[in-house]
């Protein structure tokens, strides 16, 4: 199942007040991030996504939830999308999306099939829209 792992402290109701839908693409592609829905708790956030390639269009939840010293990003267990490399890049984008929010947190390791933009691994404060596939 693809996912990326990051480490350090990510604080997920943060993530969800400073959360804007927001829609990168290209001439292949589009994603969309549309909402956060965060637990009760504040422990798992789920976002709501969409990915357009070519005639292929999936809607799909990606689930945050804490872990041991950090976060993972994964699809969520109930959705079954094709996992195409737009739904693996939206995978990617999300956890760049939460890295660059948290100070402190950073990707450490990624199981997503595809090569994300090194910029994203880095960590580092980057438009997406220059990077995709």
């Amino acid at each position: 199942m693809p996912h990326v792992l990051i480490s350090g402290p990510c604080d997920l109701r943060r993530f969800w007040e400073s959360f804007a839908p927001t829609l990168i693409r290209n001439e292949r592609l589009i994603v969309k991030a549309v909402d956060v829905y965060v637990a009760s708790g504040g422990k798992r956030a789920l976002v709501e996504c969409a990915v357009i390639e070519g005639f292929l269009r999936q809607s799909f939840l990606i689930e945050l939830a804490e872990r041991e010293g950090g976060m993972v990003v994964r699809l969520f267990g109930s959705q079954k999308p094709e996992k195409t490399d737009g739904v693996r890049y939206a995978l990617g984008w999300i956890a760049h999306i939460l890295v660059q929010r948290m100070p402190g947190c950073r990707m450490i390791a990624a199981n997503l099939g595809i090569d994300l933009p090194e910029i994203w691994t880095d960590s580092a404060a980057e438009s997406p829209e220059d990077h995709l596939p």
